[in-house]
């Protein structure tokens, strides 16, 4: 059964869920619905009543779609609240978007003529809300909220002060056109937005240099207001898509299982993850540079932006369920606490950790972890070179990247049909099959 106290209102209604979709559908659906009616109500003839009754009922269904919607909204609010007062509560009611809210469950009906405007009003500065791509914009816009009230405070006083001036210069001069200091505003509106009615217009030459500068500062506040709202709606969209990204990415992440996990993305986390993903293995990065995370999500591979000594970072990366981890972090210090923590959610995890010291070595083998010295296996690897160079060359051969032969592994269960038998520690299969837990094989 739903319980509403538990439930996470917020999410459901108010977010990117395909929940909040379907309700941002409906009530755009019903608000639209509530504007074509209360039209026709003025007479608009978009559609027909039978009578006032009709009317009245689809009202009163629509205002209590409304209230309820204004209830679920309150409650999502005061669910977010550590503690819930009279104040909290007021400032959700005088917030303006919540005032036009309540302006909208008022029946249209019950107020005359032309006062009931203010219920259409209402209702149609609703409708962006449940919109997407308005909600973005709108979004945006309370990103630059300052910025415009800035422009709109200098533009307020640009409109003043230029309608004094060309009231003082015109009036006298041109009484039929600046009869008034209304008609002086009005002439500012006209010119600054650059409309240009032409219903009025300075004779002076004083009024026409003013007019001329006016006119400039109109398109240059246009173009800075443009700016504004651009640069913030731009900004909010790909926060947006960020997000979406990145809840893509969690949820890709949450379906893993048995997976690896790669703690580092540098020189040797590439290598391994490249390998990892011709294998045809799942696995996921955790990486703390913005730039390697970046670079990891180019490439198509599942990545965890955070520190993989956190241990919730690594509880994101589901390490709890995770086949193996591979800790190639720069500092030994971190993939030891790495491997601690890891060990601690998974006792059974399978661990590879690269080391830069001997001491370091032997710490990781005591916690049952594999380990590399990037220093010692090149050690080995020049002085095979140096003694035995037909091996060095074979084992080059069998595990370089550019070559056609290939060394795997394969695993056969203990009721397989295939009878083994084990001949000096190496398990050959008395069958058509030559080596099983050894073979080589071309590329295809």
């Amino acid at each position: 059964m739903f319980n509403l106290k538990k439930a996470n209102l917020q999410e459901m209604f108010y977010s990117s869920s395909r929940t909040s979709k379907l309700f941002n559908i409906f009530m755009s659906s019903v608000t639209i619905i509530s504007i074509i009616s209360t039209l026709e109500y003025d007479s608009a003839k978009i559609v027909t009543y039978k009578s006032t009754l009709t009317y009245e009922v689809l009202e009163s269904i629509i205002v209590s779609i409304f209230i309820m919607e204004y209830i679920l909204k309150l409650s999502a609010y005061l669910k977010k609240l550590d503690k819930i007062t009279t104040a909290a509560i007021g400032k959700f009611i005088i917030t303006p978007i919540n005032i036009v809210d309540a302006l909208s469950f008022i029946p249209y009906f019950s107020i005359p003529y032309p006062y009931r405007l203010v219920i259409l009003v209402a209702r149609i500065i609703k409708l962006p809300r449940f919109i997407t791509g308005i909600k973005t914009i709108l979004d945006g816009l309370k990103e630059s909220l300052v910025g415009v009230g800035v422009f709109f405070i200098i533009l307020l006083f640009i409109i003043f002060s230029s309608s004094i001036m060309i009231f003082s210069l015109e009036h006298k001069v041109n009484p039929h056109e600046f009869q008034s200091i209304t008609d002086a505003i009005w002439w500012s509106i006209v010119t600054i937005t650059t409309v240009g009615y032409g219903d009025i217009y300075p004779v002076s030459t004083a009024g026409r240099i003013l007019a001329s500068i006016v006119m400039i500062i109109g398109i240059s506040s246009i173009a800075i207001l443009t700016s504004i709202f651009s640069s913030s709606f731009i900004d909010n969209l790909l926060q947006k898509l960020k997000y979406n990204r990145e809840a893509a990415m969690e949820k890709s992440v949450d379906k893993l299982n048995n997976h690896f996990i790669v703690c580092g993305f540098g020189r040797v986390g590439k290598i391994v993850a490249k390998r990892l993903m011709e294998n045809n293995k799942d696995f996921v990065i955790i990486e703390r540079v913005e730039n390697a995370i970046q670079d990891a999500q180019k490439q198509g591979y599942l990545t965890i932006y955070g520190d993989a000594t956190d241990e919730e970072i690594l509880g994101k990366a589901h390490i709890d369920r995770a086949q193996g981890i591979a800790l190639l972090m720069e500092s030994d210090a971190k993939n030891l606490y790495s491997l601690i923590t890891a060990k601690d959610e998974n006792r059974n995890i399978f661990a590879v950790a690269r080391a830069n010291t001997e001491e370091s070595v032997k710490k990781f083998k005591k916690l049952g972890a594999k380990t590399i010295s990037l220093y010692s296996t090149s050690a080995d690897k020049i002085s095979r070179m140096l003694i035995a160079p037909a091996v060095a060359d074979f084992i080059s051969i069998t595990f370089g990247d550019e070559q056609d032969i290939k060394m795997d592994e394969y695993f056969i269960k203990n009721k397989s049909s295939l009878k083994l038998k084990q001949e000096n520690k190496v398990f050959f299969a008395n069958s058509k099959y030559s080596l099983l837990l050894f073979s080589l094989y071309h590329k295809k």
